[in-house]
């Protein structure tokens, strides 16, 4: 039998949110909502979805490979120059190119504790350490805590999620610039922006804005989350024109199917559909939120389309008895909150109804 390289041998995979088909096999109930994985609750754009039904008579092509239409798109869109973008398939596979390409095997990224775990498992593939310092209070970086790191250990790279993920919180760009003249115009700065849309607070984070002024960031952002294209894997990188030439060189051909180009493409051009979708987040999370303060549950204080939310015992149980329910919500324990669930915010019925069932489960 083969052997892999002992770093590879000692990961843990990551376990995605359940589908709703494999809650469906196991347990035969046909009435499921999930609100584990923070996808859009109002669905794709129509836009969208009529683009990709006329692409469909093409599939015995390939598509373009470095998606010409939709990177001049994004461009207009950014406004910065299409060099300056780099495609995805998820943010995720750029998580990993960007490893590959300027993080050497044991070397070291830094990103935080209870971040996403995906920093920790692509960096794990590559034989390299990622360092996560504890959070502050109230579920926030520490980016004095992550800068001191990064200095210390000498890292090629720091991963900041901006919303987090899995806690929803956020930092300001006051304290974002701070944390920049901290560490130096060199290291490598990857700023996670997956749900950049639903931000709505005071000093919010302009990334573009630091990237015209320091080269040696890449901003992540995606199609997944608010445009509601989770299903076709869209995701897009803003950062210099060396670094994206650099990530572009060791990106697979054809990474964008057809139906993800102009998918994306048309859902980037629906802005009444993405304001739907932002307005009914914004229902949704007041309703959330007085439903979780009814219950007398503590909640990390979001700016996402998730909840992060303490139940003050394991959360396993309450887990298992929601699924019974037909409910999918996300357990914590992987993050390292094992009293902790996950609750993307869904539309107003099934918001309702998760919040009935906590109730229920909760006073047994």
């Amino acid at each position: 039998m083969a052997n892999p390289q002992e770093y590879i041998r000692n990961l843990t995979p990551y376990v995605p949110g359940k589908p709703i088909e494999e809650l469906q096999r196991e347990f035969g109930i046909q009435n499921v909502t999930k609100l584990a994985s923070n996808e859009n609750a109002v669905g794709p754009s129509p836009l969208a979805l009529a683009a990709i039904v006329r692409e469909l008579a093409e599939l015995h092509r390939y598509p373009e490979g470095s998606a010409p239409t939709l990177v001049s798109e994004l461009a207009a869109f950014l406004q910065v120059d299409p060099s300056n973008v780099v495609l995805g398939n998820g943010s995720d596979e750029l998580i990993k190119l960007i490893l590959q390409a300027f993080c050497p095997r044991n070397g070291v990224v830094v990103s935080s504790e209870h971040g996403f775990l995906m920093y920790k498992v692509f960096a794990g593939g590559f034989g390299i350490r990622c360092a996560e310092p504890p959070l502050a209070q109230n579920y926030r970086y520490d980016l004095r805590a992550v800068g001191s790191v990064a200095k210390e250990s000498g890292a090629h790279a720091v991963f900041l999620a901006n919303p987090s993920n899995p806690t929803g919180t956020t930092f300001t760009q006051t304290e974002l610039l701070r944390f920049c003249e901290d560490v130096g115009p060199d290291l490598l700065l990857i700023i996670d922006e997956a749900y950049y849309e639903y931000v709505e607070m005071d000093d919010a984070v302009d990334s573009l804005a630091l990237l015209r002024n320091r080269p040696n960031t890449v901003i992540l952002r995606t199609f997944s989350k608010a445009y509601g294209l989770a299903g076709l894997r869209v995701g897009y990188g803003i950062t210099s024109s060396e670094i994206a030439n650099y990530i572009n060189r060791i990106r697979t051909p054809f990474n964008i199917n057809r139906l993800a180009q102009v998918g994306a493409t048309a859902a980037l051009g629906d802005k009444e559909h993405l304001a739907q979708v932002l307005e009914v987040n914004r229902a949704g999370k007041i309703q959330m939120t007085r439903g979780l303060r009814e219950l007398g549950l503590n909640f990390a204080d979001s700016q996402t389309n998730f909840y992060l939310v303490d139940l003050n015992r394991p959360a396993g149980p309450v887990y298992e008895a929601l699924l019974r329910m037909g409910l999918i919500v996300r357990p914590m324990t992987a993050y390292g909150f094992p009293c902790h669930i996950r609750i993307t915010v869904g539309q107003p019925a099934e918001n309702a109804r998760v919040l009935s069932a906590l109730r229920a489960v909760l006073a047994e």
